[in-house]
């Protein structure tokens, strides 16, 4: 395994200020595990818990490895699950599942459960406000969108869960290209934006099936620059990937042979 690092920006809460967090990931040969250095209060080393769910759920590759994620400065107290989200994105960035360089631009501020769902952080009006001074844009859960969006001259970018949250910084590049993707207090829209491959050989992401949070699949299909398609597993069908079919058919064909040459069947 070849050592990377991935830089995510962040910020964090001291009253009315919100100073910026740097959120440095680097994967090295080790045993496998998960340290989060930098002053972290409890709720933020619980943080590798809920991470490591939520990539491995969304069916993308975690890291087998020694993990360090450093939040910087080191002197200032970080709290909170406000950083859940640039951890997961610094893990995937540093695991080469995603372009280190297409995240310089954006600054996360999310809480994400065990299953990738982004969930709302307090104080996101002060942190909306120090990222438009940092000329940066923001991504936020779609449940803090509405409050970031008070803020004028500053592009919010509401995601609903890990998956989308990724999905920005490559719609914004040029590599993925989909619906409006920036928010408006206007015109809420509820629904997924549809993601379509401009050209995949700068992709450095890894397309898989996602579980979003309404049971729907995020799937491709057909030759690349197609439309990703979302479409629900069918009735009859088991959900997962098709390992995970072919999987179950050889352990039950397994199973019934071990049945088969068992001496309690040999004796009837």
């Amino acid at each position: 395994m070849p050592m990377s690092i991935s830089i995510v920006y962040s910020r964090a809460l001291a009253g009315i200020n919100s100073p910026l967090v740097t959120v440095e990931v680097h994967i090295s040969r080790g045993l496998p595990g998960l340290s989060i250095v930098g002053l972290p209060e409890m709720a933020v080393k619980e943080s590798k818990d809920r991470v490591r769910s939520a990539i491995l759920i969304n069916h993308l590759d975690y890291p087998l490895g020694k993990i360090i994620v450093n939040l910087a400065p080191a002197d200032l107290p970080k709290e909170g699950g406000r950083y859940d989200l640039a951890i997961a994105l610094g893990i995937i960035s540093a695991n080469n599942q995603l372009d280190t360089a297409l995240l310089r631009n954006f600054e996360f501020s999310a809480e994400i459960s065990l299953t990738g769902e982004l969930r709302p952080v307090r104080g996101i009006l002060p942190v909306a406000s120090a990222c438009r001074s940092a000329g940066r844009k923001l991504i936020v859960a779609t449940s803090n969108a509405n409050e970031a969006s008070l803020v004028k001259g500053l592009e919010v970018l509401p995601a609903g869960s890990l998956f989308l949250a990724g999905a920005h910084p490559l719609i914004a590049d040029g590599i993925l290209r989909g619906g409006s993707a920036s928010y408006s207090r206007k015109t809420r829209s509820t629904s997924s934006p549809t993601l379509k491959c401009n050209h995949q050989s700068g992709a450095r992401v890894r397309i898989r099936p996602c579980a979003s949070i309404s049971g729907r699949r995020q799937r491709s299909s057909g030759s690349p620059g197609r439309q990703l398609t979302s479409s629900s597993p069918q009735r009859g069908q088991l959900p997962g990937p098709a390992w995970a079919t072919k999987h179950r058919r050889h352990r039950y064909t397994r199973s019934c042979i071990i049945a088969f040459h068992s001496p309690a069947i040999k004796s009837l």
